[in-house]
């Protein structure tokens, strides 16, 4: 098993999302057979009264207005390849108002270890500038469609590759009563997308572009250079505005404060374009996890006031040398982020360590501070929002102690 079998299109083959126009539409199931599906799901729980009971209701609805709504799906499925899509992500995901993060998002510790390559302070830098220069490579077959669509049955079955462009420039937008999905990624043929990387930490934020201006990618080099100077600053300067940790109050909460912030200046439109339509995004957590349960506790808690927690995907880079990756799970399913994990791991494994100390060829990377103008309300908003998420922090480690006192394990999907 290697990254280019499992990866890269042979010679011949359509592009990652021309499959998609041959897909099916999404089945409309028939409304009898509904009703029957759902009447097994509740025999096992209803006593003989209470299951006649719901026969008569099931009956009535199938004859009445079960009737009337069966025609209008069939009519919203005659126009419509995905007649569910846009219900799914509203009613199942976007009109939940609890904080993303640690309720809806995805996570998974990054296991360096088992392909021999060290997770300590020393190799943080390196470790991630590779993750880094392996992540725009993900992004490059993306962003020029020749990554293989996922599959099935030695490739016979093939599945749409639709939400890997939400994996990538894409945000969860805050909303007032739902949110929604920001999207800025488009593959060649459909126009220009962004490549630039945003890396934050200690509550500050930094720019910089993941290609050169002849279009390729920048080197291991560049960017460990580029991370050098940014933990530089984090390490020997003050703590930044801590405006990400905005993103994790209450959804409606933070969509006021979304608004807010945009009114205040142009500027600080500007930022948060910038922020959610970068490529990639990175957070440094000041946190040390000890192990990958650790890990997998303090990605989807920890330092919360340097993620910005609306992003699609987001790299987490602790301090002592540990990563985990977070999805957002409105944007995409779990299998496109173990697609990315994947090919990442299987770089890292193949290609091995660049040589750090050749800089021939290496070119100064142009670095960016974001910041944001604020008013008192915002600033009193911030200052409100680090005590909450200094209170859940305290909340989620002592209930796991509390669970590892119980020797009780937990599951994080």
């Amino acid at each position: 098993m290697d990254r280019a079998s499992i990866f890269f299109l042979d010679e011949g083959e359509s592009n990652t999302f021309d499959f998609d126009e041959t897909l099916p539409p999404l089945p409309l199931p028939d409304l009898h057979d509904t009703l029957q599906r759902y009447y097994d799901t509740i025999k096992p729980f209803g006593s003989p009264s209470e299951l006649e009971k719901s026969k008569k209701i099931i009956s009535d609805f199938e004859c009445g207005i079960g009737t009337e709504l069966q025609r209008k799906l069939k009519e919203r499925a005659a126009v419509k390849k995905n007649w569910l899509n846009e219900w799914w992500d509203k009613y199942a995901y976007h009109m939940l108002r609890t904080p993303l993060i640690p309720y809806i998002i995805m996570a998974m510790p990054v296991n360096l270890e088992v392909i021999n390559i060290p997770e300590t302070p020393a190799f943080l830098l390196k470790n991630l500038a590779r993750i880094l220069y392996h992540t725009l490579e993900f992004w490059n077959l993306l962003r020029n469609a020749t990554i293989k669509p996922h599959s099935s049955h030695g490739g016979k079955i093939k599945y749409s590759s639709a939400l890997y462009k939400r994996f990538f420039s894409a945000t969860r937008a805050p909303g007032i009563d739902y949110d929604y999905i920001k999207t800025y990624f488009k593959p060649v043929n459909e126009g220009n997308t962004p490549s630039h990387v945003v890396v934050s930490g200690k509550g500050r934020i930094f720019a910089f572009d993941g290609l050169h201006a002849d279009g390729t990618i920048i080197s291991p080099l560049e960017i460990l250079i580029v991370l050098q100077r940014i933990r530089s600053i984090l390490d020997y300067e003050s703590m930044g505005d801590c405006v990400p940790v905005l993103t994790h109050d209450d959804r409606t909460t933070w969509a006021n404060n979304y608004i807010h912030l945009q009114e205040i200046s142009e500027k600080n439109k500007e930022t948060i374009e910038t922020i959610e339509s970068s490529s990639i995004i990175v957070t440094f957590d000041e946190n040390e996890p000890h192990s990958y349960e650790e890990t997998s506790l303090l990605c989807v808690n920890g330092d919360f006031h340097s993620k910005w927690g609306d992003r699609s995907s987001t790299i987490i880079a602790f301090k002592n040398g540990r990563f985990a990756y977070v999805g957002e799970h409105s944007a995409y399913d779990g299998t496109f982020s173990v697609s990315y994990a994947l090919f990442v791991q299987l770089s890292m494994f193949e290609i091995g360590e660049p040589d750090w100390s050749c800089t021939d060829n290496s070119k100064y990377i142009t670095l960016t501070e974001l910041k944001f103008d604020l008013d008192n309300e915002l600033q009193k908003e911030i200052d409100r929002a680090k005590l909450d998420c200094d209170l859940r922090v305290a909340i989620n480690m002592k209930n796991k102690n509390t669970l590892l006192r119980n020797t009780l394990t937990f599951e994080l999907i």
